[in-house]
């Protein structure tokens, strides 16, 4: 095993930093990494100048280190070119906001960097080439100062050996020398598998970092034509990758690939979708005659980098378990050989160093970690609050922009709504009118032919009943016989008589003059019967009897409900008219309004398509960003 100083210490520091980033006592400082300082991460001044010149603010210090980290994170670290700079701007949320960047810079034309596409991935072919062989050189040099280390301390521990072998020596113990000189030989042997497995190990970073420079390639080639590309693409190293690594660099490289992955998350989620025509589609803008924006599946993509995030963190996790359980204890021996050759006194005051530098050092990591995590969660908030208010802004000013085009053919359309609701009730009121009059018409007319129908239905049943009382009376003795035909005679007379005053209808003349005929008939049979004057008749009008009465209320009975089922039959049939009328209207109103609102309905609709799904997407990415922000 490596000895407890060097293993507590761990045997290269400087690896940490190997791919330009800061080296977590660097960043516990405040520093840059080696790389950073190299390339920049401040803006130029020639470039600060150039935009002085364009009458545009200058780049500011903290846009200028996210360009370098998103170009580190490319493996585009030396983004000289045009062309690269703006594909490295395509993977930057600030690019995409109307108020901060993209108010003085228009966004990257994607459709062209999509075409210069071979071009593009020549440069970063060349600029990841000249990082691999820079990292491969750094990684050389540390590999060479960890192997000096290791020597270093394969010599102290194996002088202090030696002292011990030649004194055991002296004190005549040649099994206590020779155990010494053997352990002499295990120290060498485990120092040359700590310098393997060290080796070993940055060639597995290597291996992975070329795999992720890959990655991130297919990641931005995705980015030009699906905002969610750069999510779907992200690189997040895996448990067997990881178990590769030591826990230092197994650490390091989630925590870089969380950080990528954030960002990719902010740019998904603030980026607007892509229109057939090429360039970013605002949200609520006019698409009438026009294709419609690719949907961008926000959703879909963050649940599969969540998915991706949890395997990371589990082979993490694994990683550091490992370490954990395989870390040896400290042997006795050689903790005590850290003491040969002191005194009593001396003993004590290195202990006592030991102890004070032991607590330092641990305090200092602590206060250090406690001021990192409440930066990290300070700036994190400001850019979940920032993606946010882009969207949020974003979707109220695409929903005051096309609220008055919207409402204007909403109202427009209500108008045609209302004026055709307006006719229908008037075709109805006129329809009702037309069947009141007819109903009012057809119902005079019945009842007063009707009321001429009793009279004469109320004459024939008294000639019935007087026929019947003649017949009667025929076989009666000639004294009673003559006093009921007078009575008859008297009844006829004063029927025929009122039948002679009545002014009958035309359509019931022949049923009058039928019932003259009859009363003229059974006079004449009377007065042959009787003797009686010509001015005999009876006084007062007739009375009926109680089965006539009953006679004629079933009559009026049936009369009614005749009546009532014409009256029914009559509103049936104008309201059959009716809804003919109103359905031809209805389908006059159709084809107009399909002619005159059907575009602006059409844009209405999709103006509040799009603010829906611009106020679920402030809505969602405001709950979906924090995951990732709580695992950076």
């Amino acid at each position: 095993t490596l000895p407890p100083a060097a293993a507590a210490r761990g045997a290269h520091p400087g690896a940490a930093s190997a791919w330009g980033e800061p080296s977590p006592q660097n960043t516990a400082a405040g520093g840059a990494g080696p790389q950073a300082a190299e390339h920049g991460g401040q803006p130029t001044s020639a470039e600060n100048e150039a935009a002085r010149a364009a009458g545009q603010p200058e780049m500011s210090e903290e846009l200028a280190q996210e360009m370098q980290a998103a170009a580190e994170a490319f493996g585009a670290p030396e983004a000289s070119s045009s062309l690269l700079k703006q594909a490295m701007r395509v993977v930057l949320p600030d690019t995409w906001d109307s108020e901060g960047e993209g108010r003085f810079n228009a966004a990257p034309d994607v459709r062209k960097l999509e075409a210069a596409w071979p071009q593009l991935q020549d440069e970063l072919d060349t600029a990841s080439e000249a990082k691999t062989d820079k990292v491969e050189r750094f990684f050389a040099d540390a590999l060479k100062r960890a192997e000096e280390q290791v020597d270093l301390k394969v010599q102290d521990v194996g002088q202090k050996l030696e002292a011990r072998a030649k004194a055991a020596e002296t004190k005549l113990d040649p099994a206590g020398a020779s155990k010494y000189r053997s352990m002499q030989w295990t120290v060498m042997n485990a120092a040359e598998r700590v310098k393997e497995k060290i080796a070993e190990r940055q060639r597995a970073r290597i291996a992975l970092r070329k795999h992720k420079a890959k990655s991130q390639k297919q990641a931005l080639r995705k980015a030009l034509t699906n905002p969610t590309g750069i999510l779907t693409e992200a690189f997040l190293p895996d448990g067997q990758s990881l178990s590769e690594l030591s826990a230092a660099d197994a650490v390091e490289e989630v925590a870089d690939a969380l950080r990528d992955l954030f960002r990719a998350v902010e740019v998904a989620a603030v980026r607007p979708p892509l229109s057939a025509e090429g360039g970013p589609l605002k949200f609520l803008s006019e698409t009438v005659g026009r294709a419609e924006a690719e949907e961008v599946p926000l959703e879909s993509a963050c649940e599969a980098a969540l998915r991706g995030l949890g395997a990371s963190l589990g082979g993490l996790a694994a990683r550091l378990r490992q370490e954990l359980e395989s870390l040896p204890e400290p042997e006795k021996l050689y903790k005590d050989m850290e003491f040969d050759g002191l005194d009593r006194e001396a003993k004590r005051d290195k202990q006592m160093f030991d102890g004070k530098q032991e607590f330092d050092w641990e305090r200092t990591l602590k206060l250090t970690t406690q001021e990192q995590l409440q930066r990290r969660v300070a700036a994190h908030k400001d850019k979940l609050e920032k993606v946010e208010r882009v969207l949020r802004r974003r979707w109220r000013k695409g929903r005051e922009r096309s609220r008055p085009q919207s409402m204007q053919a909403l109202a427009a359309f209500t108008d045609a709504i209302t004026k055709a609701e307006d006719s229908i009730r008037v075709l109805y009121r006129e329809n009702s009118e037309k069947a009141d009059a007819e109903v009012t018409r057809v119902e005079a007319e019945r009842r007063r032919t009707q009321e001429q129908t009793q009279v004469l239905l109320s004459a024939a049943l008294v000639i019935r009943e007087e026929k019947n009382t003649m017949n009667d009376a025929w076989y009666a003795a000639p004294k009673e016989r003559q006093q009921v035909m007078f009575k008859s005679l008297k009844k006829v007379r004063r029927l025929a008589e009122d039948m002679k005053n009545l002014a009958i209808m035309p359509e019931l003349k022949q049923k009058h003059s039928v019932l003259l005929y009859s009363l003229r008939m059974l006079e004449a049979k009377l007065k042959n019967e009787c003797q009686a004057k010509p001015d005999d008749i009876l006084d007062g009008p007739l009375k009926l009897s109680p089965a006539q009465q009953q006679q004629l209320e079933e009559a009026e009975r049936a009369f009614e409900e005749q009546l009532e089922a014409d009256i029914d039959a009559i509103r049936a049939a104008h309201g059959a008219r009716a809804e003919r009328a109103v359905s031809r209207l209805a389908n006059e109103f159709k084809s107009a309004a399909e002619v005159q609102h059907a575009g602006s309905l059409q844009a209405a609709r999709v103006a509040i398509d799009a603010s829906a799904r611009a106020a679920g997407r402030a809505e969602f990415a405001a709950v979906a960003l924090r995951p990732f922000a709580d695992a950076v």
